[in-house]
């Protein structure tokens, strides 16, 4: 009840100030999502990992510059326990039209439902930047992301976080026609961090929408209790996770657009030998 409270009390104070202006100034968006989350099954003493489906609804409400408030109630459609896991309130910036930088800057806060089937993370915060660099041919982007939240045992809490850094090079293959635009991009980057947790992060795919997302983690729950999961990493560390081929795409028509995409990540450790492919689509209508 605590957790429906405060999602209701930060959407509609989020949507009440910006309401205060001329609906002009502001622009509402709804759309969908669908990509793959991690799910855990147990019987008896096996335990298997599997991805299942993900739908993601999404409310957007945004004024001419970017600033703006969303929210997303995440649903998965498979598992040992298909349905609701988590609410994302996300809030800041995201500017498009702007003739040198793309700019993503803002914050998410994840309300976890408690669904047995999806793996459970003590990050529940998020601060997450985005930039790429438009004026050059091949266009240099940055993505950094902050993840936080408390550590609960029947004995203690504390503080935790994770810290993702993105670096890498992409380019736009853009046709218009008469009422419609397509686009294609493809980009090459690097990706590190510290990986001490699962976690729904945006910076961090290659864990939130992996099913072997505990051969990258260094601390996962076993019987409700966190442990190493590599005995030789005993203090966190940030490194070199993976480096990463991915390609977007885009279609426009009028206040409809579709987004899918697709990654490869090659991991670098040891330890996490599989190559991981992971898929999304956004669908959105723009009001």
């Amino acid at each position: 009840m605590k957790k429906t409270i405060s999602i209701l009390f930060l959407i509609a104070y989020g949507f009440t100030c910006m309401a205060q202006d001329s609906s002009k100034t502001f622009h509402f968006s709804v759309g969908l999502g669908f990509m793959p989350v991690p799910t855990i099954s147990i019987a008896g003493i096996d335990t298997s990992y599997n991805n299942s489906l993900s739908i993601a609804p999404v409310l957007d409400i945004r004024n001419n510059n970017g600033l703006g408030i969303s929210y997303s109630p995440k649903f998965v459609a498979g598992g040992p326990s298909a349905g609701i896991y988590a609410h994302q309130v996300t809030v800041g910036l995201e500017s498009y039209n702007k003739e040198l930088f793309d700019v993503i800057a803002d914050y998410s806060h994840y309300f976890f439902t408690g669904n047995i089937g999806i793996p459970s993370s003590p990050i529940t915060n998020e601060l997450y930047f985005s930039s790429t660099y438009k004026k050059p041919w091949v266009m240099p982007t940055l993505t950094l992301g902050y993840g936080f939240g408390t550590l609960r045992t029947a004995q203690t809490s504390k503080a935790v976080n994770d810290v993702n850094v993105s670096a890498g090079i992409s380019h736009v293959f853009q046709k218009e026609f008469s009422e419609a635009a397509f686009s294609l991009v493809p980009a090459i980057k690097l990706n590190a961090g510290t990986n001490e947790y699962f976690s729904l992060l945006r910076s961090s795919r290659y864990i939130s929408a992996n099913k072997n997302y505990n051969k990258v983690v260094k601390r996962k729950k076993r019987n409700g209790t966190v442990i190493v999961a590599n005995t030789q990493v005993a203090k966190k560390s940030f490194s070199l996770s993976n480096a990463e081929a991915e390609l977007q795409g885009s279609f426009e028509k009028g206040s409809f657009s579709v987004r899918p995409g697709v990654s490869m990540f090659v991991p670098f450790s040891s330890g996490d030998n599989a190559v991981s492919l992971i898929w999304q689509i956004e669908m959105r209508y723009s009001f």
